[in-house]
């Protein structure tokens, strides 16, 4: 195998591994409690982000001795909510922004 076959079969273990984990909306137990790192993981969003959403109620949640909480059927609403997804722009839309140049 070539070093670029290696890579290749790298990164497909690592998106095997990375999909086979279980996500918030597969819980067995819709009363089941994360805490904002367990969400970020799940979900791929920063902590800080989680934590902004759940000051600002964008995701359903609790303060226990200072930490959120969430539960697992509150992280699965907010995953299926239309207002929670944004869309990234596109990269070059931002750079010929910046130039002030129209693409």
């Amino acid at each position: 195998m070539s070093f670029k076959d290696d890579i290749k079969e790298a990164v497909r273990e690592v998106l095997r591994e990375e999909f086979a984990q279980p996500r918030p909306t597969e819980a067995s137990d819709p009363f089941q409690w994360f805490t904002v790192e367990e969400v970020a993981a799940r979900t791929r969003f920063s902590p800080d982000t989680i934590r902004d959403y759940c000051a600002s109620k964008k995701i359903r949640a609790v303060r226990k001795g200072g930490a959120w909480r969430i539960r697992a059927a509150d992280v699965e609403a907010f995953m299926r909510s239309s207002e929670t997804v944004d869309a990234a722009p596109d990269p070059r839309e931002v750079a010929f922004a910046i130039a002030g140049r129209k693409r």
